[in-house]
């Protein structure tokens, strides 16, 4: 199964390690890179690339931790 994972930039190493659990049960994950800059203003370009691997993923999965609701992405 193909997976996108979202997270803040704050979530990164936790986001990672259920990235790294869920390709050791056998999923085909997608978890970009974040940076405090991408959350505040994402660049186009990313932007689109981001929405183009969501759409090709099966499932989608948002990383929720008290950092998510103090970022620009909820």
């Amino acid at each position: 199964m193909k997976l996108f994972i979202s997270h803040t930039s704050r979530d990164e190493t936790e986001a990672g390690l259920l990235r790294d659990r869920l390709v050791g049960h056998g999923h085909d994950v997608v978890m970009p890179p974040r940076s405090k800059k991408q959350e505040k203003s994402p660049d186009d370009a990313l932007k689109d690339k981001a929405e183009a691997e969501i759409a090709a993923a099966d499932a989608f999965i948002l990383y929720v931790s008290p950092f998510l609701e103090a970022s620009n992405l909820a």
